[in-house]
């Protein structure tokens, strides 16, 4: 669980878009919020992140919570720390480019 959150910490630390993370061992959340004070839940985001994992191999649950908002992680017991990197690996990259591709349509967005 040590070489889970580590990594996890690491991701959130790199995308603030991350509110918090929360867990214990093998099992964890990933809350994604907007940019911005308010706190507020980002079900797109989550949902996105999840399905750009899959599309990478790594199979999470639907985002969790009352928002909807909450990626959970809990991977098998007998999971190896290899695995748990590449697994970290895959999320990393998966919140890189899905909020780039944001920021990308944002730019590509005439302003009104």
């Amino acid at each position: 669980g040590k070489i889970l959150h580590d990594h996890l910490r690491a991701i959130q630390l790199k995308f603030p878009q991350i509110g918090f993370l929360a867990g214990q061992g093998l099992v964890a959340g990933l809350a994604c919020i907007r940019p911005g004070g308010h706190q507020q839940p980002d079900e797109d985001l989550a949902q996105s992140v999840v399905w750009r994992c899959a599309e990478k191999g790594l199979l999470l649950t639907a985002p969790v919570g009352p928002s909807n908002c909450t990626i959970r992680i809990a991977p098998p017991l007998t999971i190896t720390p290899d695995a748990i990197l590449d697994g970290c690996q895959a999320l990393d990259e998966a919140f890189s480019e899905i909020l780039a591709e944001r920021e990308t349509r944002l730019l590509a967005t005439p302003a009104t």
